[in-house]
C-alpha cells in the first residue's frame, strides 16, 4: 500500500482514537486531524464511528475488518480516506462522502456491505480495487468527469446496474471495465448525452473516410460514442450480462439508441421470458418492434407472443 504523508504531522504523536470507544461508538474530539494506520482494525466490538470538524485524513486499514461497524459520519473538511480504510465492513450499507474529499485509496471499500455509493465532484483519484467485491453495492455515481478511476475500482460488484459515471471509462482499457462502463454509460445516456460535444465532421474527415463513429479513433470519441461502439461489437457478451443480471436500466439505454440486433433482441427476449424476467423481457420486445417499425415492417409490440 503507498504511503499517505500529512505535513507538518508526526504520526508518533498523535493520540491513539480507540481510547474514545465507548459503548460501541467512536466519537473522536476536535483538534484530530489523522487517524493512524490500522487504529480500530479488526475491532468486533466497533459499531458507530463520529469524526470532528477537524479531520482530514483516514489512514489506510483504519477501519478495516471491523464487522459490527454500521454507521461512519464524515466530516466537511475530510479530504483523503486512505488504503484499505473501510475494507470488509459488511455491515457498512451506506456512507455520505463529503465534498471535500479529493482521494479515495486503493481497497478503500473492498468487500464492503454498500448498496449504492456517490462519489463527489471533489474527487480527484479513486484507487485500484477501491470499491472492489462489494457484493450489494447496486448503484454507484462518479460526479467529477476529470477523476481517475483506476484498474478494477468497481471490479467483481456482480448487482453493479446503474449509474452516472462523469469520467466515462476509467484508465485501463480492459474489457471487464469496458464491459462494466458500458452496461453504466446506458443506464444513464441521457445525463452523459446532454453535456457531450461532438468532434466535428471536418476532424473526423482527417481520420477516416467513413462517417461513422465506430471508426473514428478512440481520442476523438466521446464517452457515449465509445460506450456505443462497444456495446455493437459485443452483442454476445452484452446480452449474457444483460440477462444473468436482470440488468434493466442499462437495456433501456440499448432500446433507446438500437444497439442490439434484432436477432440479440429475439434471443434475449426468449431467454428473459423462459427465466420469469418479465420487464426486461418487456424491454426485448419494445426495442424489437421499436427497430421492425423503423423498418416499415409494422410489427407491433404484443407481449402474447412469448407470455409474458
Amino acid at each position: 500500500m503507498r504511503d499517505i504523508n500529512v505535513t507538518g504531522s508526526d504520526h508518533s504523536s498523535l493520540p491513539d482514537v480507540t481510547e474514545y470507544i465507548e459503548n460501541g461508538r467512536l466519537v473522536i474530539p476536535e483538534g484530530i486531524e489523522y487517524i493512524l494506520e490500522e487504529s480500530c482494525y479488526g475491532r468486533d466490538d466497533l459499531v458507530e464511528v463520529f469524526l470532528p470538524s477537524t479531520m482530514k485524513v483516514i489512514g489506510p486499514v483504519a477501519f478495516a475488518e471491523c464487522p459490527s461497524l454500521t454507521a461512519v459520519h464524515l466530516n466537511e473538511g475530510l479530504t483523503e480516506i486512505g488504503d484499505g480504510a473501510f475494507l470488509g465492513t459488511v455491515q457498512l450499507t451506506g456512507i455520505e462522502l463529503p465534498g471535500t474529499l479529493k482521494t479515495i485509496g486503493q481497497m478503500a471499500f473492498y468487500g464492503s456491505g454498500l448498496t449504492s455509493v456517490l462519489v463527489p465532484a471533489s474527487v480527484e483519484f479513486i484507487g485500484e480495487m477501491g470499491f472492489w467485491e462489494c457484493a450489494s453495492l447496486r448503484r454507484a455515481d462518479v460526479l467529477n468527469p476529470a477523476c481517475v478511476i483506476e484498474q478494477d475500482a468497481f471490479g467483481d460488484c456482480p448487482a453493479l446496474v446503474q449509474g452516472y459515471m462523469a469520467p466515462g471509462f476509467p484508465k485501463d482499457d480492459l474489457q471487464p471495465s469496458n464491459l462494466l462502463f458500458s452496461l453504466l454509460w446506458a443506464s444513464e445516456y441521457d445525463k452523459h448525452l446532454s453535456g457531450e460535444v461532438r468532434v466535428s465532421a471536418e476532424e473526423r474527415r482527417d481520420y477516416t473516410s467513413m462517417h461513422i463513429y465506430a471508426d473514428v479513433p478512440r481520442e476523438l470519441q466521446t464517452v457515449s460514442e465509445r460506450a456505443m461502439t462497444f456495446i455493437r461489437k459485443n452483442q454476445g457478451l452484452v446480452l449474457e450480462t444483460i440477462l444473468r443480471q436482470d440488468n434493466t436500466p442499462a437495456m433501456r439505454g440499448i432500446r433507446e439508441y438500437d444497439l442490439l440486433s434484432v436477432e440479440a433482441l429475439e434471443q434475449g427476449l426468449r431467454e428473459a421470458a423462459a427465466s420469469g424476467k418479465t420487464e426486461l423481457a418487456s424491454l426485448f420486445l419494445s426495442a424489437k418492434a421499436k427497430q421492425q417499425t423503423a423498418k416499415g415492417t409494422g410489427v407491433q409490440a404484443s407481449t402474447s407472443e412469448f407470455e409474458l
